[in-house]
C-alpha cells in the first residue's frame, strides 16, 4: 500500500457540523493540495502523554491490540501473543504459530470484552478463542471462515463480520452466533467495487471507534454504524478515486489522493493520503466536531532520502519521531517504539 515521495502544499479542513447527535460529521479535505504544510505534531492535540516500558526479554517489536480488564494485549513481530499488566510487567507469552489446534498462520487479533476472550481470525482458515490469560479455549472452522474479511464481537452472543468481495453476498455485514452461524444481515452493498471481478480481492474490516462498531465500504468515503447511520464522511472532491477503480489492478491513481492509514480517535480524524503525482504523503489530523485542522504535514521524497521514516510527527522529551497509531480506544491512541537494544516503549496519547 505504501508509495513515496517533492511538493510544496497542504490542506484546509472544514467541518460540516451535525445539527443533531445522529447526523454525520464531514471532514472536507478537497483543498488539501492548495494549503501550506506545517510541522505540528500529534503532541499538539494530546491532553496527556504516558509511557510504559514493556518489561520482557527476547520479545521484539511489541504492538498492542487491546487494553481491557486492566491488561495490555499485544503481539510481537513474529506473532507471539503477549499479555502485560498496566505497568508493563509481562504476565503471559505464547508462541502459537503453526497449523495445530489453537495455532495460527496469518492471525488478526482482537478482544471480546463481553466474554473476556481474545479472538483470533486466522485468515481464510479458522476463528480461535483464548481466555483472558491467553489459554486456548476452542476454535471453529466452517464454510464461512474461508471467506470472512473480518470479525469482531458486538455482544455476548453475537459477532459482526464481513465477507470478502468477489464472493456471493447481498449485504455488507453479516451477524454470527457463537458457533459462527449466520443469524442476520445488515447494510447494503454500497458500490460496484465491493463486488468487482476486475482486480484485488478486498477484505473489508469491521471497526470500533469511540466504542461504536463501524463499517467503511471499500472504495467509499463514509463510515457507517451497523444500524445504517452515516457516522463520518471524508470529502476529497475531484481528488477522490472513483469507487469502481478501488480494487482494479493497474488503475491510474496518479491524480487521486489514495487513503492509507485512517483512525478516528475521540473527536479527531487521523489519516494519511498518498499523492503519486506530487510524489508525497500527507498526514492530517482534523477535529470532526469543531473543524480545527491541527496537523497538516507532508512527507516528501527528500524526507525519505534523508532516512526519515513515514508517519505522523510526534515530539516528546526532546525527541522528534514519526508514529503510526497502532491501536485506538475511544480518545486514547497507542503506539509502540522498538529500540535497537531490544526494549519496547508503549506511548499512550490521550487526545483533547
Amino acid at each position: 500500500m505504501k508509495k513515496h515521495l517533492p511538493l510544496i502544499l497542504t490542506a484546509a479542513a472544514v467541518l460540516a457540523g451535525a445539527c443533531t447527535g445522529n447526523q454525520s460529521r464531514t471532514v472536507n479535505l478537497e483543498n488539501i493540495l492548495n494549503s501550506e504544510p506545517d510541522t505540528i505534531g500529534l503532541e499538539s492535540i494530546a491532553e496527556k502523554i504516558e509511557t510504559v516500558e514493556l518489561q520482557c526479554d527476547s520479545l521484539y517489536d511489541i504492538r498492542i491490540f487491546a487494553d481491557y480488564d486492566g491488561r495490555l494485549y499485544g503481539t510481537t513481530s513474529d506473532y507471539k501473543l503477549v499479555i502485560f499488566s498496566q505497568d508493563g510487567t509481562l504476565l503471559h507469552a505464547y508462541n502459537r504459530t503453526g497449523r495445530g489446534p489453537g495455532e495460527y498462520v496469518w492471525p488478526d487479533f482482537s478482544y471480546d470484552p463481553f466474554n473476556h476472550e481474545i479472538l483470533v481470525y486466522d485468515g481464510q482458515n479458522k476463528v480461535i478463542r483464548y481466555d483472558r490469560d491467553g489459554k486456548f479455549k476452542d476454535e471453529i472452522r466452517n464454510s464461512l471462515t474461508g471467506v470472512l474479511g473480518d470479525i469482531i464481537a458486538v455482544s455476548e452472543d453475537r459477532y459482526a463480520a464481513t465477507k470478502m468481495s468477489h464472493t456471493e453476498r447481498d449485504s455488507s455485514i453479516i451477524y454470527l452466533d457463537r458457533d459462527l452461524n449466520i443469524t442476520g444481515k445488515a447494510l447494503p452493498i454500497f458500490n460496484k467495487s465491493q463486488l468487482s471481478t476486475k482486480g484485488l480481492i478486498a477484505m473489508e474490516p469491521v471497526l470500533i471507534y469511540n466504542s461504536t462498531p463501524m463499517f467503511k465500504p471499500i472504495g467509499g468515503y463514509t463510515y457507517y454504524t451497523l444500524d445504517g447511520a452515516p457516522y463520518l464522511h471524508v470529502e476529497l472532491g475531484r481528488y477522490a478515486q472513483p469507487e469502481d477503480e478501488a480494487t482494479v489492478v493497474g488503475a491510474d491513481e496518479s491524480n487521486y489522493l489514495i487513503q492509507g492509514l485512517e483512525d478516528i480517535c475521540g473527536d479527531w480524524y487521523l489519516a494519511e493520503f498518498y499523492y503519486e503525482k506530487g510524489m508525497c504523503v500527507f498526514y492530517e489530523a482534523v477535529n470532526t466536531r469543531t473543524g480545527e485542522h491541527a496537523v497538516h504535514d507532508i512527507y516528501t521524497e527528500q524526507n525519505m532520502e534523508n532516512g526519515e521514516g513515514e508517519g505522523f510527527l510526534f515530539r516528546h522529551d526532546g525527541e522528534t519521531m514519526r508514529v503510526y497509531p497502532q491501536y485506538v480506544k475511544d480518545n486514547v491512541l497507542y503506539w509502540s517504539r522498538f529500540s535497537g537494544d531490544g526494549s519496547t516503549t508503549l506511548y499512550k496519547l490521550t487526545l483533547k
